[in-house]
């Protein structure tokens, strides 16, 4: 998708943080914009900011979650615009609690997949028919650096990024073996500027010394939402699958990798 001037971004999650920054940066492409969100006053506030920079925007009250309100985002994208190009499924929760410490919050963890891969599922149900029958456009999918390497007491929201991160990989490879001109990307963020990471002067009083200078280097070493946004732009343009902000994040994964060679090694393989 080299030519983006006149085509169609829907963005879940898109009113706030990373979200907006994408329909922004596509916006700026002299892309037309749809945003869908659960916070019916930053929508509104965020429509008018892209109307303010002369874009064509529209935004809709979204609970991914609901099968039926991704079909209304589905039919006033296209009762206005007529196609769709490039769906963004950023929408994201956690919850659930550490599963070491019994009982599990399952209602957590149902959210969180509800929403995460749930969600996902249900944009790719209505919007993935109409970018294969034109035979163009992209899909991008949020998952988290933590969808690629799991860390202690994130309950439900590793595991269910990494979820997104496999069913875009099979996505991915389904497309491909079709010989469909869609691209698929899915997004792996660590720390990024928005409203979950607060900086160090917006933390309570009663956060401790340790917990503060975590904190403070973990905000000095995110990513601007902007910053995001421009990697997204050019996986979209380059047909990338993986669109990762940190670059530490390999050496991570080589180590997880490196853990289970040892094992496989110390414990050896039936074949």
């Amino acid at each position: 998708m080299d030519r983006l001037q006149g085509k169609v971004a829907v963005v879940t999650a898109g009113a706030s943080g990373m979200g907006l920054a994408m329909a922004r940066r596509f916006a700026a492409e002299g892309m037309k914009v749809v945003i869908a969100d659960i916070d019916d006053e930053a929508i509104d506030a965020s429509v008018a900011d892209l109307h303010g920079a002369g874009a064509d925007a529209v935004g809709l009250h979204t609970d991914v979650s609901d099968a039926a309100a991704v079909g209304a985002l589905k039919d006033l994208t296209y009762e206005r615009y007529g196609a769709a190009h490039v769906v963004c499924s950023h929408a994201g929760a956690g919850g659930g609690g550490r599963i070491s410490a019994p009982p599990v919050d399952l209602a957590g963890w149902h959210r969180a997949f509800d929403v995460c891969v749930f969600g996902m599922l249900n944009l790719l149900n209505e919007f993935l028919p109409g970018l294969l029958a034109q035979d163009d456009g992209h899909v991008v999918t949020t998952s988290s650096r933590q969808g690629l390497i799991a860390d202690a007491g994130l309950g439900a929201y590793s595991p269910a990024k990494a979820a997104v991160v496999t069913a875009t990989e099979m996505l991915s490879a389904e497309l491909r073996a079709a010989g469909s001109k869609v691209g698929v990307s899915v997004l792996c963020p660590g720390g990024v500027r928005t409203k979950t990471l607060p900086s160090p002067d917006q933390l309570a009083v009663s956060v401790d010394d340790r917990r503060r200078q975590i904190m403070a280097q973990r905000y000095a070493e995110a990513a601007e939402p902007d910053e995001v946004a421009e990697l997204v732009l050019s996986a979209i343009r380059e047909k990338r699958l993986y669109v990762l902000t940190h670059a530490e994040t390999i050496p991570w994964m080589q180590a997880r990798f490196d853990a289970i060679k040892s094992d496989l090694s110390a414990l050896g393989a039936i074949r």
